[in-house]
């Protein structure tokens, strides 16, 4: 039994109508079953969820207790419906009554099935004919147009070479094409293949040279934005961690002290004493600076209640101020991207849960040792 599906009572209100029914932890009913605590009102699908042990401060209302559930899904459902949770699935399918048929019973089945469907006409499709004389000689001439701009270096001059081979009769070169190109046509390894495809190979070669120059203009820019980003590391001295004294309390332990930080980076003060904390901290790569920045804020057991999108009941981190803070001293320091940064901070709280219990049983062993 981990969850409970209760009616909170109203001393108030008579109405039932009114009466607010949800699912919560086993663990926040008293032990007469008659009350059960309740977290701050924005924490509580949070605490809901993750099964959050109750904490002394928390309210307590008077209850009914109406189904002991062993899932929170299930206790969700009762808490709709008030009724049991239906059992569909694997193992809880109706069974079909299954038809039993005569031989000509089934032989008059299956004829009706054919008269049903009817029969497809294949339409045969031909290839297209294709002008392979036209084809042949705009090539040739598109290269001849090309081979003009080129400078006539030793290069070029065994290119036009090339080309020149290509100047045959075209009538024969058209018979060769439609023997050896065409569709449902064997491949007999003529000369004019071989002429046509020298042809294609050569043509390509000015795409090829231009396609390198834009690539090397793209290696030159990439290397002026390392050097601008090297500059900018240069400029000042980041500060050692001697120096750094940060007013507040970390790593931070709950949801609450979460939004403390966030209203006191959102300070012009608060954001620049963060952001020396952060730089005072330092990595050997982006990973390594991200781990340690975060081990530095967060505790195992807060790390259990957020996630970087907020997904399944958890407390978001992406939109708050602390994070870009963090991003902006990373990515000037490592030279990361946002897709980068996110996908490890996203790590990082996926395996909170792990951390905090490998911490306890860490604990357990040194107490008993002791």
């Amino acid at each position: 039994m981990s969850y409970a599906v209760v009616k909170f009572i109203n001393e108030d209100e008579s109405d039932e109508e009114d009466l607010l029914v949800s699912e919560v932890p086993f663990s926040w009913l008293s032990k007469d079953q008659r009350f059960c605590k309740w977290p701050p009102s924005q924490y509580a699908s949070i605490f809901i969820a993750k099964n959050v042990s109750p904490s002394d401060d928390w309210d307590e209302h008077p209850i009914e207790l109406e189904f002991t559930c062993d899932t929170l899904a299930e206790a969700k459902q009762r808490a709709k419906s008030g009724k049991p949770q239906e059992k569909i699935g694997r193992g809880f399918r109706q069974i079909k009554p299954i038809d039993y048929f005569s031989p000509a019973e089934e032989e008059e089945k299956q004829k009706k099935k054919k008269k049903q469907i009817p029969a497809s006409k294949e339409i045969p499709i031909e290839p297209p004919e294709l002008d392979y004389v036209a084809l042949i000689a705009d090539r040739v001439s598109d290269t001849d147009n090309e081979s003009e701009d080129i400078p006539n270096t030793e290069d070029n001059s065994r290119r036009t070479q090339k080309i020149t081979v290509v100047d045959l009769d075209l009538k024969e070169a058209s018979m060769e094409a439609d023997r050896t190109i065409t569709p449902h046509s064997s491949n007999d390894g003529g000369g004019s293949t071989g002429t046509f495809a020298t042809l294609v190979v050569d043509q390509d070669i000015h795409s090829i040279h231009t396609n390198l120059g834009k690539i090397l203009n793209m290696l030159i820019e990439m290397k002026i934005d390392v050097m601008e980003i090297k500059q900018r590391m240069n400029e000042g001295p980041i500060a050692t961690e001697k120096e750094i004294v940060f007013p507040m309390v970390l790593p931070l332990k709950s949801l609450p002290e979460i939004e403390a930080l966030e209203a006191f980076v959102k300070t012009e003060e608060g954001k620049q004493s963060f952001t020396n904390f952060v730089k005072s901290i330092g990595g050997k790569d982006t990973k390594d600076f991200i781990t340690r920045v975060l081990k530095q804020v967060f505790t195992n057991a807060l790390s259990e209640l957020c996630s970087w999108t907020g997904r399944k009941n958890n407390f978001e981190l992406g939109h708050l101020q602390i994070m870009r803070i963090i991003f902006g001293v990373i990515r000037i320091n490592e030279g990361c991207n946002a897709k980068e940064f996110e996908q490890h901070v996203a790590e990082w709280f996926r395996h909170g849960k792990q951390r905090q219990l490998r911490e306890v049983l860490k604990l357990n062993k040194r107490t008993l040792l002791e």
